[in-house]
């Protein structure tokens, strides 16, 4: 019946990573992701670049997608190379997928870029101008910006073209 406290420290980080590189030489190692994850992993938790660039380079050999481009854009930002990172985004973009795009144009969204998002957002509309949810997103940003007219008209463009109830429902809240 006696308790007595003990610590037990682990750095998880090294642990994780030490099991990354035991995967990486099976199954998943033939693949872009698991390059990307250990890349995307040590710039999340402060590893070594050095070592998560050699991962990216290997995710990139295999196939050039909009998230490993876009990984390799943030650890050369990291590491003080701003031009190789804009060269990586700029990359990235002409990869991406109209999902891809709607997620880089949320991030500006949630990092306050507003009119930065409204480009992005009106570019995607651009691309793709049969997709509802791209007017959706742009009216959404738009109505963040205060824009009530501009962000009315890109709702009820994208509700025109919606066609399941609980989205009709959601844009029609909006409006």
């Amino acid at each position: 019946k006696l308790a007595v406290p003990i610590t037990i420290e682990v750095d998880t980080p090294k642990e994780v990573m030490a099991n990354m590189r035991r995967e990486l030489r099976g199954g998943v190692g033939f693949t872009w992701q698991g390059w990307n994850q250990a890349a995307n992993y040590w710039l999340r938790n402060g590893g070594n670049l050095d070592e998560a660039i050699r991962f990216s380079d290997r995710s990139l050999g295999i196939a050039a997608t909009y998230g490993n481009l876009m990984v390799r854009a943030q650890l050369l930002e990291k590491k003080g190379n701003a031009a190789g990172a804009k060269e990586a985004r700029a990359k990235a973009m002409t990869v991406a997928n109209e999902n891809d795009l709607n997620l880089a144009g949320y991030q500006l969204l949630g990092a306050k870029k507003i009119d930065e998002a409204i480009a992005q957002f009106q570019a995607i509309v651009q691309k793709y101008p049969e997709s509802w949810n791209a007017r959706d997103s742009l009216a959404e940003a738009l109505a963040v910006k205060g824009d009530k007219a501009a962000a009315i008209a890109s709702y009820e463009k994208a509700l025109a073209m919606v066609k399941d109830e609980p989205n009709k429902k959601r844009i029609k809240a909006a409006i």
